[in-house]
């Protein structure tokens, strides 16, 4: 399981990495119920989508099985404990518990750090009106209290100062701490404020000293390119030999036969368990990769285009299943399907398949339905993949 890139009062933050499913998180002092833990990913863009978390969903009290998360996206882990009503309903004459107490002051607590996570992110300004619901659901708990509590007391004053920060923030936030100086409301409006073109180069003009990994289509005039990989037209520049990968300047001849000869082949070094009755992706490791486009078992080419894959399993015992290339979290092709009546210990699958040179990925992955756990073989003329380059988009 990766480590969490941030960690808060109240929420786990993790970058993906397209292989992990099981996630763990951490809320300090826990959580009151597991209908309160909520989930969204968010791309480098900031697109937020919310996940649907099931009772199923937890493998343990602070585990949650969520799926693969592409890579460029961040998946987050939040506590949202409720903000628009106390969690006890004290009455006149009714008795007054320890467990009861306990929960509003733990109620209170929560909402006080979720407040003051809220207030350390971005998103203090979106949220000042749910803090101020929420502090104002804390006091009507407390009032029925009396005396109220010293801890509880003091929860409720620090979710009132979290309140009052998020209120004292004003837009536009300047340079100094942390914005774009401007009442960014897209993405331009933010790049106008910080005066730097877009991630894809649009708006730049005159000369930057930048360096461009993945795809420049077209450079106009390229003083030097000290490693240009794919760059599709490069107008001021010669043509080097093809096996110059670590030319100065890039022209389209050059780029051209250098894409056509893209591949990766990979075999399966040691035997590796296959349970029965679920997708187990095959974790090959690449033994000629001189485009470093195969990583973690995945192959992930940094060209858009269409590739042909091709990939085949050995495993120890004669069995029914079958052997598939999965773009991305997707089965995109499956190969032949040895059922009861015609077991098999040799399975291959291979299909075209379109690779859009940034966040798309192949990986192959076994599904065997024997009953008991079989074993793919760890050699490499048995369990093998080999990937190329057929032709652009």
């Amino acid at each position: 399981m990766p480590s969490p890139i941030a960690q808060l009062l109240s929420r786990t933050e993790y970058a993906g990495d397209g292989v992990t499913t099981s996630w763990g998180f951490s809320f300090s002092g826990g959580y009151l119920d597991r209908d309160h833990v909520k989930a969204y990913t968010k791309t480098s863009t900031g697109i937020r989508t919310p996940l649907t978390i099931m009772p199923g969903d937890f493998t343990g009290d602070y585990t949650l099985n969520l799926g693969i998360v592409p890579v460029d996206t961040n998946l987050v882990i939040y506590r949202d404990t409720p903000k628009d009503l106390p969690l006890v309903n004290f009455v006149d004459g009714g008795r007054i518990t320890e467990t009861s107490l306990d929960l509003v002051a733990k109620q209170a607590v929560f909402i006080a750090a979720e407040t003051t996570d809220i207030v350390n992110t971005s998103d203090a300004i979106a949220a000042g009106a749910a803090a101020a619901s929420a502090a104002a659901s804390a006091a009507a708990a407390l009032a029925a209290i009396a005396p109220v509590p010293a801890a509880v007391a003091a929860a409720v004053a620090a979710a009132n100062a979290a309140v009052n920060a998020a209120a004292a923030i004003t837009l536009p936030l300047p340079l100094s701490s942390g914005g774009t100086g401007v009442a960014a409301i897209t993405t331009a409006d933010a790049q106008t404020g910080l005066n730097v073109p877009s991630r894809t180069g649009g708006g730049a003009s005159g000369n930057w000293g930048i360096n461009i990994t993945g795809n420049a289509a077209t450079a106009t005039t390229a003083v030097s390119a000290s490693s240009a990989t794919n760059a599709v037209n490069a107008t001021n520049a010669t043509t080097p030999a093809l096996s110059d990968v670590s030319t100065k300047i890039a022209t389209t001849a050059f780029v051209d036969g250098l894409v056509s000869s893209l591949y990766a082949t990979a075999y399966l070094p040691t035997s590796y368990a296959i349970p029965t009755a679920t997708f187990t992706t095959i974790p090959y490791v690449d033994d000629s990769d001189p485009f470093t486009v195969f990583n973690a078992s995945l192959f992930s080419p940094n060209v858009a285009g269409w590739y042909y894959i091709t990939a085949g399993v050995q495993i120890d015992v004669a069995s029914p299943g079958f052997l598939s290339i999965f773009k991305g979290t997707n089965e995109h092709r499956r190969g032949w399907w040895g059922d009861t009546g015609t077991p098999a210990k040799d399975f291959q699958v291979s299909a075209m398949v379109y690779l859009n040179g940034t966040s798309d990925y192949v990986a192959i992955k076994m599904y065997q339905h024997s009953g008991a756990t079989r074993n793919a073989e760890g050699l490499a003329t048995v369990s093998w993949m080999d990937a190329f380059f057929v032709r652009k988009p």
